[in-house]
């Protein structure tokens, strides 16, 4: 007996292709190879889901919260939802993968937050590592040709995700965090849910029991990052998201992200983005115009 899922990737895999603006239909994962092909301005916006997308060969070009970046041969990008992006050209060949996180095998789904933070959002990869990726990524493609079987499709996205995270944690010298990483899931639930009103490190650490000090020690273990850099982070994307797809007033986004005034938010922006706000909301416009 077919189930509703299996139904929906039969309907979905018969397709001859998708598009690189998003995940067509409330699937929870896609794969497309990269062609080298330029892309228009439909791609430019935000995704509701996860993003890897690596090089194999040659170069690609990307617009990433209003910075241009290359694609090169080994360097895989992830993306976390919200993020403004945008692929200009593609690489000639490479892969791009879109999951939602609620597909992953547990406990991968809860750890994805660690691994997946704007401030450091790719990672180069030596030819073994992309040689592992890719036997992977022709998985799930094999997964995409044949009857749907979502078990083995979500068994190779977990395998694929964790292995990016290893990568990931290599290249960047974090630590497994092993008897801390349920505090660090926690700690950035709660940034998640206060950030637009509580900056500093102690009102985190108090809703965790935890004295700051300790709590610095082990978010840094864990994603990198001291406290106060992940709320900044988070604070900064919403700011650039909001500027971005909405026609918000900037009183308004300055309310909504917990600044006492328009005029604060306007100095605090500039000395992390280098623009105004003002110039970074036509920046986008202009983004969303590039042939």
């Amino acid at each position: 007996m077919i189930t509703a899922l299996q139904q929906k990737e039969r309907t979905f895999f018969t397709r001859n292709s998708f598009p690189v603006s998003g995940i067509r239909d409330g699937m929870p994962w896609q794969l497309e190879r990269f062609d080298g092909r330029r892309v228009g301005p439909d791609n430019y916006g935000k995704s509701d889901h996860f993003i890897l997308c690596w090089s194999t060969r040659g170069c690609g070009k990307m617009r990433l919260r209003m910075m241009d970046r290359d694609l090169p041969k080994g360097r895989l990008f992830f993306l976390r939802p919200g993020m403004m992006q945008a692929f200009k050209v593609l690489p000639p060949a490479g892969w791009l993968v879109r999951f939602r996180p609620a597909y992953l095998l547990k406990p991968v789904a809860e750890k994805m937050r660690l691994h997946f933070l704007a401030q450091r959002p790719f990672v180069d990869l030596s030819d073994v590592q992309l040689a592992a990726l890719e036997v992977l990524a022709l998985q799930l493609e094999e997964r995409q040709r044949l009857p749907p079987e979502p078990d083995l499709s979500r068994l190779y996205l977990t395998l694929l995700t964790e292995l990016t995270a290893t990568y990931y944690r290599q290249a960047n010298g974090i630590k497994p965090v092993h008897p801390h990483e349920r505090v660090v899931i926690k700690l950035l639930e709660l940034i998640d849910r206060h950030f637009r009103e509580q900056l500093t490190t102690d009102f985190y650490a108090g809703r965790l029991g935890i004295v700051p000090r300790k709590l610095n020690e082990i978010s840094l273990m864990g994603t990198g990052f001291l406290v106060a850099e992940l709320v900044e982070d988070r604070r900064l994307a919403e700011a650039e998201l909001l500027l971005s797809t909405t026609k918000l007033l900037m009183k308004e986004i300055a309310v909504r992200l917990g600044f006492i005034n328009g005029s604060h938010f306007n100095f605090w922006f500039l000395q992390r983005r280098g623009v105004y706000p003002k110039a970074y909301r036509m920046l986008a416009l202009e983004d969303c115009t590039y042939r």
